[in-house]
């Protein structure tokens, strides 16, 4: 489930679309791991 004023933001960086608030990530086991790093990096780049 996906909510919150980027989710244009997010899209860009998992270079997938978001429908309906919700997103399937293949392959992701871990969302600590694996997406949690994105979403910092998304943030830390000044966005």
């Amino acid at each position: 489930l996906v909510v919150g004023k980027d989710i244009s933001l997010l899209e860009n960086v998992l270079n997938t679309k978001i429908e309906g608030n919700r997103v399937f990530l293949n392959d992701t086991v871990s969302r600590k791991k694996q997406v949690l790093p994105l979403i910092e990096s998304m943030y830390s780049k000044g966005t």
